[in-house]
């Protein structure tokens, strides 16, 4: 059996992988969604599926942007409150988290950031990537305080250390099997240079507008899981062109121009920005899971018409899965009707706190 449960996390992602024996299953979560996800969403899906039948071998941080880490913030809190209360709660067996300051240099901090001139007022897009990095480092290490207070061991298959993919091929967790695409040691030494580079080029204020600044996603943990013969790929907020070289650095991805899984997450929840025409026609997918609700546009009207466009000149059928109904997928779906361009269109059913996908 394989499972991955889609949890609703509005413009966030919040995953938990089922796999192993059906009577006493087991469980990878990966990543907690923004505020309210875990109260509304998550904690009845983990009471649900979880509580009751075992614990998570497994949890995983793919980045500290606040859609991803609030969620597993807020259920560490839950269960740390829990065990100073004497009171059974959940059992995590490990963490994969790599901290903002192990990531990209010890150099950078919280006090380092906010030592950058105010942007906000006349340089907004600037500005941002501040903010989110000074919220990724206290809410990284907060994270870190939890797992550290439970007695979570963090990355214990990397020593201690960073997630990278030259942490070693392949991970077994149980009946699971994890090859880590990315973060390289190589990507994250270049985007430490650059990160440092851009601080103090603001300090100066020499402003570059339009260059994506977003550290966080480009420093993403990409998963590729297999469980039962069937493979899924969860690429974070990872970008289209590191996908593809972790899968064959990792040595998951040998031979042919084509490589293909069961199911793919579409990469920052479907933003054109992480994606390509060229990704979709060498990494293929029977299943194509969209987890946004429609913030930041997300998913954005070129990457479905570059995904539709890949599988019809191959020729095969496909499933979409979207965790809620946007603008873009409404009109998508007038301009690509399903059954002139052989997919499936399947949504989240309203007020629902998961979507089970089975894919062994």
């Amino acid at each position: 059996m394989f499972k991955l449960h889609a949890v609703q996390a509005a413009f966030g992602d919040c995953l938990l992988l089922e796999y192993g024996d059906p009577a006493g299953p087991r469980f990878v979560l990966i990543d907690g969604g923004p505020a309210r996800t875990y109260q509304a969403h998550l904690k009845p899906t983990v009471q649900r599926l979880v509580t009751n039948r075992g614990q998570l071998e497994l949890a995983v941080l793919s980045h500290v942007d606040n859609d991803h880490v609030i969620g597993l913030l807020d259920l560490f809190g839950e269960l740390r409150a829990r065990a100073e209360a004497g009171r059974r709660h959940l059992g995590v067996k490990a963490l994969w988290h790599n901290a903002f300051s192990q990531t990209i240099g010890r150099e950078i901090d919280e006090e380092t950031v906010r030592e950058v001139p105010d942007l906000s007022a006349w340089a907004p897009d600037l500005a941002d990537p501040l903010d989110v990095v000074a919220r990724g480092i206290a809410e990284g290490d907060q994270l870190q305080r939890g797992a550290s207070a439970l007695g979570i061991p963090i990355n214990p298959d990397f020593a201690g250390g960073l997630v990278l993919t030259e942490g070693g091929p392949r991970h077994s967790v149980q009946d699971l099997e994890i090859r880590v695409l990315g973060p390289s040691q190589k990507a994250l030494e270049k985007l430490r240079k650059q990160w440092l580079a851009w601080l103090e080029r603001q300090r100066d204020r020499d402003l570059t507008p339009g260059k994506d600044q977003s550290v966080p996603n480009l420093s993403s943990i990409m998963l590729l899981t297999e469980s039962a013969g069937a493979r899924a790929l969860l690429p974070g907020d990872g970008r289209a062109d590191e996908i593809v070289e972790g899968l064959k650095a990792s040595g998951a991805w040998q031979t042919g121009d084509t490589f293909h899984v069961d199911l793919l997450k579409l990469p920052h929840h479907g933003s054109a920005r992480n994606a390509s025409p060229g990704f979709f026609r060498t990494v293929m997918a029977d299943r194509y899971l969209i987890c946004a609700d429609g913030t930041n546009g997300n998913p954005d009207p070129p990457t479905l018409n570059w995904l539709v466009a890949a599988a019809r000149d191959d020729r095969r059928e496909f499933e979409i899965i979207a965790t809620s109904q946007t603008q873009s997928l409404v009109d998508f779906v007038a301009r690509f009707p399903p059954r002139d361009n052989h997919y499936r269109l399947r949504l989240m059913p309203a007020r629902s706190h998961a979507l089970a996908i089975a894919l062994a």
